[in-house]
């Protein structure tokens, strides 16, 4: 039996999504510390000028030496707002954002005091959203590694192989890092097929 783990991440790449779809068993750790500068709390979606990271603020003190579940978001500055204009900017026009639209805008507006709850709630409608029915577990205490373990929260995920139709591949080339936003803004019910 393989295991697999990962990190509780904000809108995952493509390729954190392909890794969980094809993973034995899942297992989300919460029990990690928080690791800077990692997609924990941020993002990257594809803009006309190539790579575009959206960061959720995090409140300031111990925060980056707390477990991950202690981990606290910031709303001193409207970063949901930035968020959400930025993905419209950038998706608007793409084939299939009208279609996620209304479902996304309420979970990107949503004043979760901990950003493992956003981050948590966002995947279940992500996994929804590309129709994956999976068992995940979630784990609130640090998972030391095991042998016939797979750990993704300090290992770099494969690499994304997955080649489809980009919004603006044709002025900045493919990106291959970035969210499953942009793969689902962009390819609708066919993104699951992508990633198996």
């Amino acid at each position: 039996m393989q295991n697999t783990i990962f990190s509780c991440v904000y809108a995952g790449s493509v390729a954190y999504y392909q890794t969980l779809l094809n993973a034995e068993h899942c297992m989300i750790d919460t029990g990690e510390h928080f690791v800077k500068s990692s997609p924990r709390n941020r993002c990257i979606i594809a803009s006309p000028q190539g790579e575009l990271r959206l960061s959720i603020p995090l409140e300031k003190g111990k925060n980056h030496k707390r477990n991950m579940f202690d981990t606290t978001i910031c709303y001193e500055h409207n970063w949901q707002a930035i968020h959400w204009k930025s993905l419209c900017s950038c998706y608007r026009k793409s084939p299939y954002f009208e279609y996620y639209e209304d479902k996304l805008a309420p979970l990107i507006m949503t004043k979760e005091i901990f950003l493992v709850d956003f981050n948590l709630k966002l995947q279940n409608s992500i996994l929804t959203w590309l129709k994956i029915d999976k068992q995940i577990l979630i784990s609130k205490e640090y998972q030391s590694t095991i042998l016939k373990t797979f750990d993704f929260r300090t290992q770099k995920l494969p690499a994304n192989t997955l080649k489809y139709r980009q919004l603006f591949e044709d002025k900045i080339g493919f990106l291959p890092d970035v969210s499953v936003l942009d793969l689902l803004f962009n390819q609708g019910k066919e993104a699951k097929s992508f990633l198996m």
